[in-house]
């Protein structure tokens, strides 16, 4: 029987005191890397202008006010929740300040004792090279994963904020977990074992390679592709591979044959087919082929909707649509950001449809083409997957709390439902090791960390020590709803200032990125706005409410809000559910009314700044994170010459850069140049426009880095100066450029 590394170590209270078990090298911490950026400002913390309006204790200083913010950002993060097969145990990576871990644990058998936890790697310098694409080995005896590059663009060239004389490539990593032996085997990403496990697959630069792990032969390359591989899968049997070649505006599914090396494409179309999967005896593959509907209006000669569940044979390549969405609500598809297409062994096929509005799971009997839904009522699926022993679906939902999702299970053979864990406990990435199922798990005060899930309870599988700080300090979050400009409804989070007593405060409105993103009642399972919500927690913590709105556009309401019209570049309607915040703070007692500003990052940048263009007169500054300031783009080649030039009229009007004649408050504007999402020229174009009209801005740019900052220290100097200059501006709103 196979020694389990547990077995060769003690209980421990915290990884952070384990040894680091199987690195080779690991490089000093640059303790130095951590101490706020010396920034140019000319004042301190603001002297408030009224002894009737709320202050910064008098003991605080500068520097212990960013001591306390690097503190709180420092707080370790868990992410990659990864389920073994045949162990109750489960993989997963801790961030913190910069620092990657890769963790094993598992509940400790003795009761009320503390997990098994030990660390499997430790990458120590903050050098932005994330860990992802966790995998077990069939047996359990191995674990790849994936260190470097970037996961959101894989086959692009890899970032380099560290300013490497070469770029590090992504590295595809395998740990003896019977030694923790770790080893490179080669450069690429997403590694998946073969059913038998005695090879992996993995993807690099467009190619397809097989390693073989008793083998001291070099990996083989199998195939090399026009676009880009996605959702690639081995078939139960282990004979054959199937997976999207990704043209970016359609894609096609493919089949490699194992045993010949023949790779055959099914039968394609014009549209984009997505997320194939095998049935249990490996001879069908289902798969949906979805259409994007062109930007005109709907012909009413149109009889069926936009996508389908298509099943091939994948001994003939033949294909038989299986099931088409109908005209109507959820004529269009739309599904979460996992998996969403499954093959029980029960021979029922579970995806995603909103035929009532909102994102539901559907099961489909592939023998008569039935669809029966899964869950009603009046909430989103955020993830789902299938607990195979006890044939059920496990999925997280916001079915009780519009802004709190939960973990539910439903049968699959029976019309039960029934809540898992705590309904105090934000939940996600469900995994199930060996029966038992566990989550990542948060709440107001505690990052996501692992936790084993029961009937009614969580169980962590990670010491809670590290959350003291934020217990003691962060402010209760209170969702809240209001009315639009337009009488819509609109959603948010209130984020009261510490002490708040009911007195005015100065106040910020909060816009999220996306726009297709949802924030909650407590930490968000992403990286990038939990150290959004850090910050505002720092901000209320510093004497300021925080409103963080949710807009029209974004998830978690339904579709119709999530497609709501003429948002973004099509008429910005988005931007009535910020007046309607406004006007929603206006009548809150706690709300300095001539004091209020607003942050936002990507697609919140660009509201920050469409805010600041157009409503100088209520917004008395603002922080841009890589935003879009210009609209425009090429018009729907399907319009009419006509309707083009409105269509792209409509863009420049609906843009930041529309309202220059209006701009009058200061900005700070942060991007970096490596960015992948917003191009760097929109922070260009704007800052330019701004110092040429003497629209006081601050500018902070960061060589090589991405759009969501892979280097700790960057978040630190753009949360330390956007707090600086929040302090700054919200009181003394002059009407200069702060550089000159």
């Amino acid at each position: 029987m196979m020694k389990r590394l547990f077995s060769l170590l003690p209980k421990i209270d915290t990884v952070r005191n384990n040894r680091n078990f199987g690195r080779k090298k690991t490089k000093t911490w640059l303790a130095s890397l951590l101490l706020p950026i010396s920034l140019a400002v000319s004042s301190p913390y603001p002297l408030w202008a009224s002894s009737a309006l709320p202050k910064t204790p008098a003991s605080s200083s500068q520097e212990a006010l960013l001591a306390a913010l690097e503190k709180w950002m420092a707080l370790p993060r868990d992410s990659q929740l990864t389920a073994a097969h045949h162990h109750k145990e489960w993989a997963f990576v801790r961030y913190q300040a910069g620092q990657h871990q890769l963790l094993l644990t598992r509940p400790d058998p003795q009761a009320d004792s503390l997990p098994l936890d030990c660390i499997l790697a430790h990458y120590k310098e903050d050098d932005g090279q994330a860990l992802y694409n966790l995998t077990f080995s069939p047996d359990d005896s191995q674990l790849a994963y994936v260190r470097g590059g970037d996961p959101e663009f894989p086959d692009a060239p890899p970032p380099n904020p560290t300013f490497q004389p070469q770029a590090p490539e992504a590295t595809i990593h395998l740990i003896d977990l019977t030694s923790a032996s770790d080893n490179i085997i080669a450069s690429g990403y997403n590694p998946i074992f073969s059913p038998d496990g005695q090879s992996l697959v993995y993807i690099s630069k467009n190619s397809l390679w097989l390693y073989k792990r008793d083998s001291q032969t070099p990996p083989q390359k199998l195939f090399t592709i026009r676009g880009h591989i996605r959702d690639l899968s081995w078939s139960p049997n282990g004979q054959s591979l199937a997976f999207v070649d990704d043209r970016i505006d359609h894609g096609f599914i493919a089949l490699y044959r194992i045993t010949s090396g023949q790779l055959e494409y099914l039968p394609a179309a014009f549209g984009n087919d997505l997320f194939p999967v095998f049935s249990p005896d490996s001879q069908k593959l289902a798969f949906i082929r979805a259409y994007e509907p062109p930007q005109s209006i709907s012909s009413s000669d149109r009889e069926k909707g936009w996508w389908s569940l298509i099943i091939a044979d994948i001994n003939d390549l033949t294909l038989t649509e299986k099931w088409h969405a109908p005209k109507g609500q959820g004529e269009a598809y739309a599904g979460t950001r996992h998996q969403n297409l499954y093959w029980t062994e029960q021979n029922q096929i579970l995806f995603p449809w909103e035929q009532d509005g909102w994102l539901h799971i559907y099961s489909l009997n592939p023998d008569n083409g039935k669809v029966s839904p899964l869950m009603q009522g009046a909430f989103e699926v955020e993830q789902f997957i299938v607990d195979k022993a006890k044939n059920r679906l496990i999925y997280s939902a916001n079915r009780d709390n519009r802004d709190h999702y939960s973990l539910w299970a439903r049968s699959l053979s029976s019309e039960k439902t029934e809540r898992l864990g705590s309904q105090e406990s934000l939940a996600f990435q469900p995994a199930i090791a060996n029966g038992a199922l566990a989550a990542l798990i948060s709440n107001n005060f505690q990052l996501p960390h692992p936790a084993l899930v029961t009937e009614n309870s969580f169980h962590s599988l990670t010491s809670e020590k590290a959350w003291d700080v934020a217990r003691q300090n962060f402010t209760p979050v209170e969702s809240v709803h209001f009315l639009a400009s337009d009488g819509k409804e609109s959603y948010g989070q209130f984020f009261a200032a510490r002490h708040n007593r009911n007195k005015p405060h100065p106040t910020l409105l909060f816009l999220h990125g996306g726009p297709r993103r949802q924030m909650l009642d407590g930490f968000p399972a992403q990286n990038y706005y939990q150290n959004a919500y850090i910050f505002n927690q720092f901000l209320a913590n510093n004497g300021y409410n925080v409103l963080s709105v949710n807009y029209r556009g974004g998830s978690g309401y339904g579709h119709d809000y999530r497609e709501a019209p003429e948002t973004g570049r099509q008429g910005a309607s988005e931007y009535r559910d910020i007046m309607g915040a406004v006007r929603y703070l206006q009548n809150r007692p706690d709300v300095d009314k001539a004091h209020i500003a607003l942050w936002g990052g990507s697609w919140g940048g660009y509201l920050t700044a469409l805010a600041l263009a157009r409503n100088s007169d209520i917004f008395k500054a603002g922080v841009d994170f890589h935003g879009v300031h210009n609209m425009l783009r090429p018009a729907p080649a399907n319009l009419s010459p006509d309707a083009q030039r409105e269509s792209q009229k409509l863009m420049w009007q609906s843009s930041p850069l529309a309202n220059l004649d209006q701009w009058r408050a200061p900005v700070l504007v942060i991007h970096g140049d490596d960015d992948h999402n917003v191009p760097f020229t929109q922070s260009e174009e704007l800052t330019h426009l701004l110092q040429n009209r003497g629209i006081p801005h601050e500018e902070l740019a960061f060589p090589n880095e991405r759009h969501g900052f892979l280097l700790y220290r960057h978040w630190l100097t753009a949360y330390n100066k956007s707090f600086l200059f929040i302090s700054r501006y919200l009181y003394e709103n002059a009407g200069k450029n702060v550089n000159e």
